[in-house]
């Protein structure tokens, strides 16, 4: 992969995008539903991208003082290689130029490899949504970040900055 960078999220990436998702998740977002968040306040929608085209997209919902991560995900084929850090990091950056104090997300119980990055990123569990997704009935489970105004957090988001720094390089 070469010339790798982060950009904002266009609609001319959306049928990337979806091919991605559409690989990525047994009930995935709509055309739609990416335009509907394209288009909204509080948002921010990042595509990671080479020579070779979209290789993965996230997004994330800001709401009063919180962030919702909406949407995270990377073409199979270059996963495992340090993309999803990137993209996280760079919500997690907005997050805290945002001057939000925490961030959420959902993520499948059983999807092992996403709650380790999120995990390592400073994420904690701290609940579950029972059935959350209708497509399998699985649990969702609710993680969390620490306050990112305090020395912990912003410790998380700086540590999470540079491996996806190391990961484009």
């Amino acid at each position: 992969m070469t010339g790798l960078r982060i950009r904002r999220l266009e609609t001319g990436d959306l049928p990337q995008v979806l091919a991605i998702e559409q690989a990525c998740f047994a009930a995935p977002w709509s055309t739609l539903a990416f335009e509907d968040e394209l288009e909204g306040e509080g948002r921010s929608w990042y595509v990671l991208v080479s020579a070779e085209g979209v290789l993965g997209y996230a997004g994330m919902r800001a709401v009063e003082e919180t962030g919702h991560i909406l949407n995270l995900a990377v073409r199979r084929d270059v996963q495992r290689r340090g993309l999803g850090t990137v993209l996280l990091a760079r919500l997690m950056s907005d997050a805290v130029l945002s001057g939000l104090e925490r961030v959420t997300l959902e993520v499948r119980d059983g999807n092992a490899a996403g709650r380790a990055l999120y995990e390592q990123a400073g994420f904690a569990a701290e609940g579950a949504r029972p059935g959350y997704y209708g497509d399998t009935g699985e649990d969702a489970i609710i993680m969390w970040t620490g306050r990112l105004d305090e020395d912990e957090g912003r410790a998380h988001v700086t540590g999470l900055v540079e491996a996806g720094e190391r990961a484009l390089e």
